[in-house]
């Protein structure tokens, strides 16, 4: 419900603004002027309207200690 409310606003254009610029032309030029004061709350609508971005995540494999994985599997009928 607020994803779909953040869309349709993202796309209005803001009242009385001469340039005829919409809230999200806005909200993209206030980040690139201040991106520490807006940013929380422009991740908010981001992450509501286009999804999170994709995170790495390291989880310690190298070329010394490689990681490996068991693959476990059971037969219907051949428990062991």
């Amino acid at each position: 419900m607020a994803t779909e409310a953040y869309r349709q606003l993202l796309e209005e254009l803001v009242p009385d603004d001469a340039k005829g610029h919409a809230y999200a032309q806005l909200i993209a030029l206030g980040m690139s002027r201040r991106p520490s004061k807006v940013g929380r709350n422009v991740r908010e609508i981001g992450d509501r309207t286009e999804g999170r971005a994709r995170q790495a995540i390291d989880i310690g494999s190298s070329a010394e200690n490689p990681l490996s994985f068991t693959v476990i599997t059971t037969v219907a009928g051949n428990e062991p």
